[in-house]
């Protein structure tokens, strides 16, 4: 008798266990406060900046092609940015759009082999605030993330500003990589000599602005 009270108890004890766990996990995802948000392609912009190191600078404009992005409160939880290769611009086409040598020279096996690599993405793996930075001015995170050009992945750090309100999610941000990690030759000092006032800087600097909207 003792034996199968013993076991009855055992019993109510784990179902009381187990409705604690299930509550608990039902709880935890309700609290999340993830929400997705869906990029505004057009709306977002892409400017990147390439200059000699000595004399002049170009500029143009690249889109993105599809975008993921997941936030909880401020910080990104997954995020994924693919990065249409084939809308690269230089300032020469935009402002003549017979003027496309540049572009397509930036577009060839020399730069970004766009034919091969149609493609690079970014994808954010981390967000750590920027807490009591007098030099931060405005910009309040930085990113670290996983850059892939021409099929070669690294990871990089960059500042960025992110607004969350009333549904939308704004970010500003400034990349700055090193194209020659990421085997963008041509005009490079760290793969030729000799270049002298031919030698292109190996920084490109891109500043984002995302726009999107929860969904």
């Amino acid at each position: 008798m003792k034996t199968k009270m013993k076991i009855k108890s055992t019993i109510q004890v784990l179902i009381i266990f187990l409705t604690f766990v299930s509550y608990n996990g039902i709880s935890q995802n309700k609290a999340s406060n993830e929400t997705k948000f869906r990029v505004d392609i057009e709306k977002s912009v892409l400017n990147w900046k390439g200059k000699k190191l000595v004399g002049y600078a170009h500029v143009g404009t690249l889109k993105l092609s599809k975008a993921e992005l997941v936030v909880d409160g401020l910080n990104i939880q997954k995020s994924f940015f693919e990065i249409d290769m084939n809308s690269l611009l230089d300032d020469n086409a935009m402002k003549d759009p017979n003027n496309v040598d540049l572009t397509k020279h930036l577009k060839g096996e020399d730069f970004f082999y766009v034919e091969k690599y149609p493609f690079s993405s970014i994808k954010i793996t981390g967000a750590q605030p920027i807490v009591d930075n007098p030099d931060a001015g405005d910009r309040n995170y930085i990113l670290t993330g996983d850059l892939t050009i021409r099929g070669i992945t690294h990871k990089i750090g960059f500042p960025a500003t992110i607004l969350v309100k009333d549904n939308l999610f704004e970010m500003k941000a400034t990349i700055v990589f090193d194209r020659s990690k990421w085997d963008v030759k041509f005009g490079s000092g760290s793969f030729f000599d000799n270049l002298g006032d031919n030698m292109i800087s190996d920084d490109i600097e891109v500043n984002v602005e995302l726009i999107a909207k929860a969904i």
